[in-house]
Parts: C-alpha cells; sequence; structure tokens
C-alpha cells in the first residue's frame, strides 16, 4: 500500500537538518510523505503511544537520548514500525551496530539526496510489512502446531488406552479354560484349550484330563500335574508354573486348579486355566543372565581397579618416607596431591559398586521403625559430629513396610548430606519428621545449610553430579543417586526444595505403613 500518503515521524533536534531532509522528501514526491518533526525521544515516545506512523526517522543525538541507546529504547516502543538510522558521526560502525539490531537502514548526513531517502523509506516499509506477515505466519503454524501436537498427543493416549483394552481382550482370549470332572473328565473347553491340544471340541471331550498323552513329553511333569489337580479334588486352590506341549511347542504355562462346590459342600467340578507366560520366563531368564555378567564385570572391575589404585598410593607413600628429606615443599605438595586423588578414586569405586549392588539387589520388605533405623544411623555418625554445634529436632517416624538395609542406606545418605552442607552453620539445624502430600505421608530431612539454586535440581540425583566445589564440600557424587534408585525400587518418590544459602529439604514417599494399605509412605 506503497501508493498512498506514508506517516513519516522524523526525530530530529537540529531545526536545520530536519527542514533539509524534509524538503528533500517534499522534493523527492511531493504528495507522497506527511511528515511529522519531534526533537525529543520522549515525546516521539509519547506519540508512537497514540498514534500510528508508517516509517521513523531517527536522529541517535538527542538531547534526552545518545548514541545506539537511542534506536534500543525507539525500537522497544515501536517494535512493529521500521526505523531508518540518520547519523551525523562520520564512524560508520554505529550506523551498522543498529542495522544489526534491526534497523532497516542508516545513512550519514549529508551523504543521501531525497530521491534516495526515499526509495530507502519505501523499502523499509515492505520489508517491515513483510517480516511482520511472515512472523504472523509463523505465530498462527506454530498455534496449528501446538494445537496439532496436542491432538495427536491426546490421539495416542486413546489409541495407548484402546491397545490396552484390546491387549486385556487377547489375554482374555489366550487364557486356556476347562471344566473338569472330579475323576479327569472333561467337560467344556475353550477354543484356546482346544488350539492348544489341537483338537476339536467333540474330541477333547472323550478325553480324560490326566490320561492326556498331549499334556506334557515328561512323565514326571504329567504326575506333578495330576498331583496338583487331585489336591484341587480335595478342595485346594492350586496356581503353579510347568512346561507343557500346546500350540504345537513346549510352552511355560501358569496353571490353576480352582474347585467348585455344589450345594451340599462337595466338589462338583474343577475350573482348569492357564496362561502362556513363555515370553516373561524367556524375559527373566535373560535378565538373570544379565545380572550374573554385570556381577562378575563389578567383580573384574572392583579387583582391576583397586589393584593400580593402591600402587600409587603405596609408592607415593614410599617415595614420601625414603626421600623425605631430599623432597622440596613443592614435591611434598604434589604427593599428597596424589595420594588424596587415589583415596578419592577408591571411594569412586566404592560408590560405583555399592550403586550397581543397588540396581541389582531385590528387595527383602518387612515391617521395620524408622525411628529405630534413624537411632542406629545418629549412633554410626557421632564420631564425626562430637565437635559439631548441632540443633536436632526429631520428630516420630512411621514403621513402614521397606527393606531395613536398604533403608538404612537412605537414612544415612540424606542425615550425612545434611550434616555435611550445615558445616558452616554456628548452630547447625537439622530437623527430620513427617509431612503430607496428596493424602500420602511423606519422611522429610530439612537444614539450613548451604543450599542450592533449584535451577539445578535436574542434576541433583545423577551420577557425579555435585552442585558445590570438590574443595568446599567432599564427596563423590553418587550418595544422592544410589538414594533414588532404592526409592524407586521401593515404588516411592525423592524430590527436594532449596535456596541458597538457606538450606534444603528432601523429601521421601515409600512402602506401606503399619497396618496395611490404607496408606503409603
Amino acid at each position: 500500500m506503497i501508493g498512498a500518503v506514508m506517516q513519516v515521524l522524523l526525530v530530529e533536534d537540529d531545526v536545520g537538518d530536519a527542514e533539509l531532509i524534509s524538503e528533500m522528501l517534499r522534493l523527492a514526491s511531493a504528495s507522497a510523505f506527511d511528515i511529522v518533526v519531534i526533537d525529543r525521544l520522549d515525546t516521539a515516545l509519547d506519540l508512537l503511544r497514540r498514534e500510528r506512523v508508517d516509517v521513523i526517522l531517527l536522529d541517535l543525538a538527542l538531547p534526552d537520548s545518545h548514541g545506539v541507546e537511542t534506536f534500543a529504547r525507539m525500537q522497544r516502543g515501536a517494535p512493529n514500525t521500521p526505523i531508518i538510522v540518520l547519523t551525523g558521526i562520520a564512524d560508520d560502525s554505529v550506523g551498522m551496530m543498529t542495522v544489526r539490531e534491526g534497523a532497516q537502514d542508516f545513512f550519514g548526513k549529508g551523504s543521501f539526496d531525497g530521491k534516495l531517502l526515499a526509495r530507502s523509506i519505501r523499502y523499509a516499509i515492505e520489508r517491515k510489512r513483510s517480516d511482520v506477515e511472515i512472523r504472523r505466519l509463523n505465530e498462527q503454524l506454530e498455534q496449528r502446531v501446538t494445537e496439532r501436537t496436542s491432538e495427536l498427543a491426546a490421539a495416542n493416549a486413546e489409541l495407548q488406552h484402546r491397545r490396552r483394552e484390546v491387549q486385556d481382550v487377547l489375554d482374555v482370549m489366550s487364557t486356556l479354560s476347562a471344566k473338569l470332572a472330579p475323576d479327569g473328565r472333561i467337560l467344556l473347553a475353550n477354543r484356546t484349550a482346544q488350539r492348544a491340544a489341537n483338537l476339536p471340541l467333540a474330541t477333547l471331550e472323550t478325553m480324560n484330563f490326566l490320561d492326556g498323552h498331549w499334556l506334557s513329553f515328561d512323565e514326571n511333569v504329567r504326575q506333578r500335574v495330576g498331583a496338583a489337580f487331585h489336591r484341587a479334588t480335595e478342595g485346594a486352590l492350586v496356581s503353579f508354573e510347568e512346561k507343557l506341549l500346546a500350540f504345537g511347542r513346549i510352552t511355560t504355562m501358569h496353571l490353576t486348579f480352582a474347585p467348585v462346590r455344589d450345594a451340599a459342600g462337595e466338589v462338583e467340578y474343577i475350573v482348569a486355566e492357564g496362561r502362556d507366560i513363555s515370553r516373561r520366563v524367556e524375559v527373566e531368564e535373560a535378565l538373570k543372565a544379565a545380572n550374573h555378567e554385570l556381577e562378575a564385570f563389578t567383580y573384574s572391575v572392583s579387583h582391576d581397579l583397586r589393584a593400580p589404585i593402591r600402587q600409587i598410593d603405596g609408592f607415593s607413600k614410599l617415595l614420601t618416607e625414603q626421600f623425605d628429606a631430599s623432597l622440596g615443599p613443592r614435591a611434598h605438595h604434589f604427593l599428597r596431591r596424589i595420594r588424596d586423588s587415589t583415596r578419592h578414586m577408591g571411594l569412586l569405586v566404592d560408590d560405583l559398586l555399592r550403586l550397581a549392588q543397588v540396581g541389582r539387589q531385590d528387595i527383602q520388605p518387612m515391617y521395620a521403625s524408622l525411628d529405630a533405623l534413624l537411632e542406629e544411623v545418629l549412633a554410626g555418625l557421632q564420631s564425626d559430629i562430637a565437635d559439631r554445634e548441632i540443633c536436632w529436632k526429631i520428630e516420630p517416624l512411621p514403621t513402614i513396610q521397606c527393606d531395613p538395609g536398604l533403608m538404612n542406606v537412605v537414612l544415612t545418605n540424606l542425615v550425612s548430606n545434611a550434616v555435611k552442607y550445615t558445616r558452616p552453620r554456628r548452630p547447625a539445624i537439622i530437623h527430620i519428621g513427617q509431612s503430607e502430600r496428596d493424602g500420602r505421608p511423606v519422611v522429610f530431612v530439612r537444614d539450613n545449610g548451604v543450599g542450592f539454586d533449584m535451577r539445578y535440581a535436574d542434576r541433583l540425583f545423577g551420577v557425579f553430579q555435585r552442585l558445590h566445589r570438590a574443595d568446599e564440600f567432599e564427596g563423590t557424587g553418587v550418595g544422592l543417586a544410589t538414594v533414588q534408585r532404592i526409592i524407586h525400587k521401593h515404588g516411592g518418590q525423592i524430590w527436594a526444595e532449596s535456596e541458597p544459602d538457606k538450606g534444603s529439604t528432601f523429601y521421601v514417599t515409600m512402602g506401606l505403613p503399619h497396618g496395611g494399605p490404607g496408606g503409603a509412605l
């Protein structure tokens, strides 16, 4: 819409320059430009808040603003209006700088004529309008992509839900089911059972389950299945796993014999069900093999890494002892650094092995008092805190279903961290107690220590991730990763809240509280 009259705002405090520029534009095209001259930046910005202009001709040296900052303020005040910079400075670097920051063009005063400036104004308006339109289209595209992404996410969630429903149906359809008389005769069998036996129902109904040669290739297995069936005829619900001949192959089946009684309480018939768990067994066996390999690897790592660590430390010690007199202060300093590093490496190996062991270890759940476990932890820390001024605030903790050994590791790490990071405080305040979140009890450990920036909280539970320098606080950066792994194995969560120089709070949920599944901790 360049053919219409263009509204030009000329921000120029020199009256002579303002008259010259205005006259140049009128001579270039008398009816194309409607020019408003203002000599202050603040006044120009106030005008732009009330009225629309097509282009701004901006002098950088004004009574109330100077240099590149003038352009920056104008750009912030009129982000959608093209700006052409006019400068009386001979150095083009200033103008080029404004162009890099978003100016459409720049001219040194006295280096242009009216036609050149008019052409630049037209191009600037076109470019700016194109930029605005492209930005508008991009925003529409981004909005559409966001909407489409949300639609796809919802569709994917619905698809997953449908898949689960289909899988549930398939699970039911893939379950062998048969109605058996107490003497073993097959009274009824579903289609899955017929496919497993590779026999039609009419044939199956002439057979006795206990005599079925299709049950297994192994006589011992047939005897075990028969013994389980007889226990069911005596009224017991029997569930077990066996390898049977089914679906034309040897299949690991989870079998259940459920007795159904008549009105007199006698077993009238047995409902037999079988589920193919071959895939699950294969996965479990693969995991066992992987764990066995991991154990062997862990032992190798432990043995092979500890040997050179011991040797470096030992030879450094010998060097110190035997050549003490001939070694200068710098040599002693270097040897201390070497020995400190080997000790740190040894701690890293220990912590990594402990982390790997936690990952492989099955939890042994039992009801345990967290109060009793905390007492053990505090007793073990006494030598480390003997000379510390620590104010302990300890509330009663619950009894939960957990692995006591692993939970001891959790409490030891959390309490030790609170002790460590409150070292600069006099006194240190450590508060251990319970709270509640979403109706679930939560154990927390709170301190008034150095804290950390929550922007880096995602690094908190990563291996070797430390939020403080090693020369400030010792550690390997593995402890919280171990804690998180233990908590996840208990089906719980761990998170933290903190602020630099204002302390930290770690929260933990896990297990079942004493008394059953009424809540979780």
